[in-house]
């Protein structure tokens, strides 16, 4: 049985300084419908309705989607989030908790383009329990973190241990896990526009071109076993988050993401130093050229 999980608990704080239209990006209305509403029926697709969980924040935002999500509100599971201040984390603390399917598929609420035919690849890939984590990536290197296909109890573990670290990050999961997989969209023939976040009114309109990094999937196997986590095994875990919390260096997480050309999570992980990471607010400009053309 597959789940999914959409992510809906944000503040949609950039959004709301763009456009006074709405106060709840979901709800923004694209060709005649809310944009979670075309996200819900590229889902429906893939789960039945009555496996489809939204996560929201409070009670408020619930009974506003259940407003705008009538037609709807009898066959999903809206879920407050029981975790505040853990962003999607904690979204997915709580839809997970709810879970009884074998994998779960999990996307964000500003995502009105996305592929059933790409989240139906990325299910096969994961059910091939080879991969702990799989989520699809631009050629550009940038990973989509808030696109995540597991299995359920896996991912549930990931989330806990997180949390239990209190680390917030969406792609801290993918520096976590055992086992990733990485699926370049455009090699597979995918638009890299399936991608798109709507993060302001102006990206529905204005596409940016990746520039190509990388030319195919990239998977990495750091080779610890997930248990060995759990048990606070960190120095085990080298190349992945758990080690760098370990040795508070990040020199081997680093060096693993370089030697696979993952720019994207090579600076991600620069960014946990603070002084490269006013260094690279500065050189902002700079740095996004080097992920679009």
């Amino acid at each position: 049985m597959i789940s999914c999980i959409i992510l809906s608990g944000g503040l949609s704080r950039r959004f709301r300084d763009n456009t006074q239209k709405v106060s709840d990006k979901a709800l923004y209305m694209i060709d005649g419908a809310p944009m979670i509403i075309h996200v819900l029926n590229k889902l429906s697709n893939i789960c039945d309705y009555k496996n489809i969980m939204i996560s929201v924040r409070d009670s408020s935002q619930k009974n506003l989607y259940k407003k705008y999500l009538r037609e709807y509100s009898e066959k999903i599971l809206l879920l407050e989030d029981l975790l505040k201040n853990y962003g999607p984390l904690g979204g997915l603390y709580t839809t997970l908790r709810e879970s009884r399917s074998d994998y779960v598929i999990v996307v964000p609420n500003d995502m009105p383009f996305i592929d059933k035919g790409m989240l139906k690849d990325l299910l096969r890939i994961a059910e091939s329990q080879l991969y702990d984590i799989v989520s699809p990536m631009l050629s550009n290197t940038m990973i989509e973190s808030l696109v995540i296909v597991s299995k359920t109890d896996v991912l549930k573990r990931y989330i806990n241990l997180l949390i239990k670290y209190e680390r917030k990050k969406a792609l801290d999961l993918h520096r976590a896990a055992s086992s990733l997989y990485l699926f370049n969209t455009e090699s597979h023939g995918y638009n890299y526009v399936s991608l798109k976040n709507i993060n302001y009114e102006k990206d529905l309109y204005i596409n940016k071109i990746p520039r190509k990094i990388v030319d195919n999937d990239v998977y990495i196997s750091r080779g610890f076993d997930l248990n060995d986590i759990e048990r606070d095994g960190l120095d085990q875990a080298r190349g992945s988050l758990w080690n760098t919390l370990k040795k508070s260096s990040y020199c081997d997480e680093l060096d693993l993401y370089l030697e696979r050309r993952l720019i994207h999570l090579a600076i991600h992980v620069l960014r946990e130093d603070p002084l490269i990471k006013r260094s690279l607010e500065e050189a902002y400009d700079l740095i996004d050229k080097i992920f679009w053309i």
